[in-house]
């Protein structure tokens, strides 16, 4: 079955997140930059798991056009403030791509720290 993506965001914030996303992959990336110039221990890679997940979150929500907080709220915001969606199987349908979103985060935040931590101990 082909699911179908529904978006509760409109284009300007969908454009906000994809750029919050370059920009926090970006400290982040220099965060690990200095990490291995100041020779800190593997471990320490590590704790760039919650930059790196909020990253993938953000350009998750951008790819998507939804905004996983408001998903699981049932809420859409196209420009003139948040309201309710009406239908029930749009809101389940809704429901369900957010905690995709979620999932498919966690995971590629999972993976870029593996290669972070990868990455300090063959230095």
């Amino acid at each position: 079955m082909a699911s179908t993506v529904i978006r509760n965001l409109d284009g300007a914030a969908v454009d906000l997140r994809m750029r919050q996303a370059v920009l926090a992959l970006g400290v982040t990336l220099a965060a690990l930059v200095a990490l291995a110039a100041l020779r800190a221990p593997v471990w320490g890679a590590a704790l760039l798991f919650v930059p790196f997940f909020g990253v993938t979150l953000l350009a998750m929500q951008s790819l998507y056009g939804t905004c996983v907080f408001m998903g699981s709220k049932g809420l859409r915001d196209f420009g003139d403030g948040n309201e309710k969606i009406a239908c029930p199987m749009m809101c389940s349908a809704l429901r369900g791509q957010a905690r995709r979103i979620w999932y498919t985060s966690i995971g590629s935040a999972m993976a870029m720290t593996g290669l972070a931590v990868a990455a300090l101990a063959v230095r």
